[in-house]
């Protein structure tokens, strides 16, 4: 497993990131604003 490895899908603001570990996968929002919020689900 390398938890180094993603997938970007860019967006009009930000961009998510999806982790795929298998049977369990990761969504992160980065909102590329000036605070970086980034939300996981």
């Amino acid at each position: 497993m390398d938890k180094n490895t993603c997938r970007v899908i860019p967006l009009a603001t930000g961009q998510v990131r999806l982790y795929d570990f298998g049977a369990v996968k990761l969504h992160t929002y980065e909102s590329g604003d000036s605070i970086q919020d980034q939300t996981l689900w």
